[in-house]
């Protein structure tokens, strides 16, 4: 489903190995100050929770990397330099933002970087003015009386998109696709087999990225270099299967609240899904006419706040008896991306040795 995760993560990596970052291997619990140099906010964090952060902080202020973090001559970040003054403040920042928190919150995440900045790398001060009154909502709260179950909308999805009958029958998926992005065209290309094996391949000018799990296990591969897949990252690469389109019942431990709402211009529910991951929040928004999923909207929680991203699906089409998208816009922290799903194959043989080791 979370054709963002994979885009994201291969992003990542293929940009840091073209200014000179490499794999390393570090155990799941090492501090950050054992992969990263001059750590100061986040010394005995567990590394893997560093880069979600700084995603956290992208997003709340609306700016790249380059804002608080000096480059050289050849344009390769120099991550441990302080001679930027902005990233002094977003130390002072976080700490100011912590301290709110446990001081009022009982440490817990009600403050973030985007409670003032609202995608402003300034924080905005002045309230709005012109705007018509907005209804109250009450914090948490449960279903309209009025609303339909959470459940009954997730059958109506099945029903849409083929029935359940159609749906049980679909045990792999092979598709390529093709990204537009702000930096160019990729092609992708993806192979899943139930229950949650699945393998993932983005061409890059620079080179291939292969991702893959096995059933146990995932790794990841750029040029000659590779490393094992963990935490959030592995739960985003297991979400990122294709089958997840069909075997939505599946691919959540349940569904809560309900609410209604509109997505351009068209009315909508929303439903809180409990994704089987920790560290995750979603959101389905399922067309009130058609039944099918029109949004998936996803919270990262990091050290720094959620980092929201959403998939809007459009352009359904049978396959094999079963409907699915073929247009998905991604839009996350560091822009929006079009794919285009190209050819799809369903239950097509596809051998176990295609989930190993890359």
């Amino acid at each position: 489903m979370k054709a963002r995760a994979l885009f994201n993560v291969a992003c990542v990596l293929v940009f840091s190995t073209a200014v000179g970052f490499r794999f390393q291997q570090t155990a799941p619990q090492d501090p950050a100050e054992k992969h990263y140099k001059n750590i100061q906010i986040f010394n005995g964090v567990e590394a893997k929770e560093v880069r979600p952060a700084m995603d956290a902080f992208s997003s709340a202020l609306g700016v790249r990397c380059s804002f608080c973090h000096t480059q050289d001559a050849k344009g390769e970040f120099q991550w441990a330099s302080d001679d930027k003054e902005e990233k002094k403040t977003a130390r002072e920042m976080y700490r100011m933002m912590k301290k709110i928190n446990d001081d009022n919150f009982d440490g817990r995440m009600e403050v973030t970087c985007a409670t003032c900045h609202q995608g402003n790398s300034s924080p905005n001060r002045i309230p709005p003015i012109g705007q018509p009154p907005r209804e109250a909502r009450r914090p948490g709260g449960g279903n309209d009386a009025n609303m339909p179950t959470a459940d009954s909308l997730v059958d109506k999805y099945v029903a849409a998109i083929g029935g359940q009958a159609a749906v049980d029958k679909v045990t792999s998926m092979h598709i390529k696709s093709e990204a537009t992005a702000e930096f160019g065209h990729l092609t992708l290309e993806t192979f899943a087999k139930s229950p949650d094996k699945v393998t993932n391949y983005v061409q890059f000018p620079q080179g291939l990225f292969t991702q893959t799990y096995d059933g146990k296990e995932g790794w990841q591969k750029f040029g000659n270099d590779s490393e094992q897949v963990q935490g959030l990252d592995l739960a985003n690469l297991i979400d990122s299967s294709p089958l997840m389109y069909v075997h939505v019942k599946e691919g959540y431990s349940g569904f809560r609240r309900v609410r209604k709402d509109t997505l351009d211009g068209k009315d909508v529910y929303v439903v809180d899904a409990q994704p089987k991951a920790e560290g995750l929040r979603v959101r389905l928004y399922f067309d009130a006419t058609t039944g099918l999923l029109s949004r998936v909207w996803t919270g990262q929680q990091t050290l720094a706040g959620l980092v929201p991203a959403t998939e809007d699906y459009s352009d359904y089409q049978e396959v094999n008896g079963v409907k699915i998208p073929h247009t998905i816009v991604d839009t996350g922290t560091d822009g929006v991306r079009t794919f285009k799903l190209l050819e799809i194959k369903i239950n097509e043989d596809i051998p176990d040795s295609k989930f190993a080791k890359p």
